[in-house]
């Protein structure tokens, strides 16, 4: 996905590092 930690996903939720915006980036 090319919005992967680039900011919300359409669903509005924070994208995480897989970039499918259902759960928050783990780091």
């Amino acid at each position: 996905y090319p919005n992967s930690n680039q900011g919300p996903v359409p669903d509005g939720k924070p994208a995480n590092e897989f970039g499918l915006g259902n759960k928050p980036a783990n780091k």
